[in-house]
């Protein structure tokens, strides 16, 4: 999968995160720290989404994993450990289920480019013989 794509898929879940967060301070539980939460991994999620976008690889997808796996653990604690399942509302699945897409979308395989590939733009310096 291209950098672009990652960046994309990274900065919507970043956005996701932050919506997240605000729906947290609209509902009935303690929505301070929900909303904190929210804006600090959201921001750091689209941070990494920069990142990614600017070709700086490594520190993206370092800062992404770091984001995702604080709001993947924190939902995944607080679903199925701290109130149980079928206890938790449907922002905090659907924030749970994006981030395993996202997971996904990060863990693929990056592309070749296919400008640059030896295979598809054989270069007389490149061929053997």
């Amino acid at each position: 999968m291209s950098s672009e794509r990652k960046a994309m898929a990274t900065a919507i879940y970043g956005l996701a995160v932050l919506g997240s967060g605000l729906l947290s301070l609209l509902a009935a539980e303690p929505g301070k720290a929900g909303l904190w939460f929210g804006v600090v991994m959201g921001g750091l999620a689209l941070v990494a989404s920069l990142l990614l976008y600017v070709r700086l690889r490594y520190l993206g997808m370092g800062v992404a994993w770091v984001a995702v796996g604080f709001v993947g653990g924190w939902f995944i604690y607080d679903v199925f450990f701290q109130r149980g399942l079928g206890q938790g509302d449907v922002r905090k699945y659907a924030v749970l289920v994006l981030t395993l897409l996202v997971a996904a979308v990060l863990g693929a395989p990056a592309r070749k480019n296919s400008k640059t590939s030896v295979l598809r733009n054989p270069e007389p310096e490149n061929m053997a013989g």
